[in-house]
């Protein structure tokens, strides 16, 4: 179920009412959220939400959540650098806080919207959380917005590994030998809408620089776009690459993700990477790279 239409119910404002809002960061590989390495950890830090990671962490009246997950290299050490390990845990975590959600006597008047946010291997956990809420229980997927914004999603395979050894796959079961193909399939799962940026440099092939294009629902609203830059490269914090070759490629991405996230209800303090002006000066970087 991914119809946006039953559960949010939006006001000329573009604010959500009725509904409990959150959003969700995964950080890349070796990136921690806390201190800020990449703008996943400062948008985290921005959002003017009730941090909720932690499952000891009481809602009460809260309307507004986040819950922010550092990368798997750093939850997992050298497994989760090269096959992803650490994932798994991390999106359990956020299951067990929608249905904690879905389940409480305040859900039954109100919708969850779900905004996630992935970077590289993080962008895999959004898949994978996507993947898990295939299974959610009704009172969750009744309630359930799901709304992906995915950027450089790689899940560290070789094409020829996904494609050609993992044999289940191959016969449309889920994948065991290859991290990618896990999450290929999303067609079943309540997605409603993505955004999944990619960086049009590549990474050397010794990195497995293999970008993800997965199946969404036919329902689902789905942007797949091209952006400047290379990887994490275009993420960095836009105030620490001023005057920097990757400056024009972090501005943009600044820019698309904060309105995204404004759009789908996340709230976030003013910090820059938003406004006319802003967008103005992401126009002209684009028309000077165009030029090159």
């Amino acid at each position: 179920f991914n119809d946006a239409s039953h559960c949010v119910c939006m006001s000329t404002s573009g604010a959500h009412e009725g509904t409990t809002t959150i959003t969700v960061f995964f950080e890349g590989t070796a990136n921690p959220i806390r201190p800020v390495v990449t703008q996943i950890g400062e948008l985290f830090a921005l959002c003017d939400a009730l941090d909720v990671t932690d499952p000891q962490v009481a809602v009460g009246e809260a309307s507004h959540l986040k819950m922010g997950f550092d990368g798997c290299g750093v939850v997992a050490g050298l497994p989760g650098a090269l096959f992803a390990f650490g994932l798994a845990p991390q999106c359990d975590a956020v299951v067990a806080r929608l249905e904690a959600l879905a389940s409480s006597s305040e859900a039954c008047r109100q919708c969850l919207s779900v905004n996630v946010l992935g970077l590289s291997r993080g962008g895999i956990a959004a898949l994978q959380l996507a993947k898990k809420l295939e299974s959610a229980s009704t009172a969750l997927r009744d309630r359930l917005r799901l709304a992906l914004l995915l950027f450089d999603p790689v899940p560290g395979n070789l094409v020829f590994t996904a494609r050609h050894l993992d044999f289940l796959a191959a016969v449309g079961m889920p994948g065991v030998l290859t991290t990618a193909s896990g999450v290929l399939d999303l067609s079943a799962s309540p997605v409603s809408s993505v955004l999944a940026v990619y960086p049009h440099e590549p990474l050397p092939d010794i990195a497995f620089h293999a970008p993800l294009l997965p199946a969404y629902p036919p329902a689902a609203e789905v942007v797949e776009d091209a952006t400047l830059g290379c990887h994490q490269g275009a993420l960095y914090p836009v105030g620490l690459t001023r005057g920097s070759p990757v400056a024009a490629a972090c501005r943009l991405s600044a820019h698309r993700l904060v309105e995204a996230l404004r759009e789908r209800g996340t709230r976030l303090r003013p910090a820059g990477g938003g406004g006319g002006a802003f967008a103005s000066e992401c126009l002209r970087d684009c028309e000077a790279a165009l030029r090159e």
